[in-house]
């Protein structure tokens, strides 16, 4: 078993600016684990599945974006989920 989440990487712009603001606060608080992710938006929060099920999942999420357009984000400030995300 293994944990997995499914997320959207927003364009390399906008990682790079959540960048400096995770970089922000590890220098200010030590907040090391805000770097153990991407800038990332969470569509599916994590959850244990078995490795063998890695291949299905894969494709499957495959074929459901093939035919997905761009969905548009708007960044305004940013928030939290209490009590280790921000």
């Amino acid at each position: 078993m293994s944990r997995f989440f499914t997320a959207i990487l927003p364009p390399k712009y906008i990682q790079d600016y959540a960048n400096e603001i995770k970089q922000y606060f590890v220098d200010k608080y030590a907040s090391r684990g805000a770097q153990n992710s991407p800038p990332h938006i969470t569509l599916q929060p994590p959850f244990e599945m078995v490795d063998q099920n890695l291949p299905l999942l894969e494709s499957s999420l495959k074929n459901f974006a093939e035919n997905r357009q761009s969905v548009p984000i708007t960044l305004i400030n940013f928030g939290d989920f209490v009590p280790r995300v921000i």
